[in-house]
């Protein structure tokens, strides 16, 4: 269960099957996810959960981290070379003053070499904590988008039974439409060879519904 322990959170409880896709993503170059624009895109419409959101968070920190002890290793470097340089440029004077200062700068030198180990010791940890991490993200991004997705298939299926169901309707009332237009035009034409247009002009324009038409089918 170490693989998502990175000494300062406690590790996520995983499955076997989880365990077997970890490790096959495991031997591939993983982008650094909060990095991918790609990712991100991932929740552009449903959002991120509590606990995507807090493991983005622990890895955007490792990041900066990562990104504090190196600068402060750089700093350390540049601080310290500019000190041996002092010393070394004050080698030829042997006053009480030089020699303090000299000694002064000797015990900076201690101090920014023993904190430079302890910085190195840092980084030599942190790609590793920022692997784990990124993969628990991983984990847990395919957990949300594959619930997602298997809530969707199950709304789909239950949506192609309602289509479905509509086409059956559709084609009844479809079907209804063309008997009850082909009635209308056989009458319609019916009564033109009986009596002509100008009295079924005149009949339409003055009894314009079925109930002026006052017929009944009882």
């Amino acid at each position: 269960m170490g693989l998502f322990n990175n000494g300062k959170k406690k590790s996520v409880s995983i499955n076997q099957n989880d365990w077997q896709f970890l490790k096959a993503v495991q031997g591939k170059e993983l982008p650094i996810l909060t990095l991918d624009p790609n990712w991100h895109a991932l929740f552009a419409m449903r959002g991120k959960s509590l606990e995507i959101k807090n493991l983005e968070r622990r890895l955007t920190d490792l990041l900066k981290e990562q990104s504090r002890l190196t600068e402060a290793s750089q700093n350390m470097s540049d601080k310290k070379k500019q000190l041996m340089t002092n010393i070394i440029h004050s080698m030829s004077e042997d006053d009480e003053v030089n020699n303090n200062l000299k000694a002064k700068q000797k015990k900076m030198i201690e101090k920014i070499n023993q904190q430079a180990v302890n910085n190195e010791d840092e980084l030599r940890t942190i790609p590793d904590r920022i692997k784990r991490v990124n993969e628990q993200l991983l984990l847990e991004t395919f957990r949300q988008v594959y619930y997602e997705i298997s809530i969707n298939k199950n709304d789909i299926a239950e949506l192609e039974k309602v289509i479905d169901n509509l086409r059956v309707e559709l084609n009844q009332k479809i079907m209804e439409k063309d008997d009850k237009e082909e009635y209308n035009h056989g009458v319609f034409n019916t009564i033109k060879e009986i009596v002509g247009m100008s009295p079924i002009n005149i009949y339409e324009e003055t009894h314009k519904s079925a109930k002026e038409l006052g017929v009944s089918r009882s």
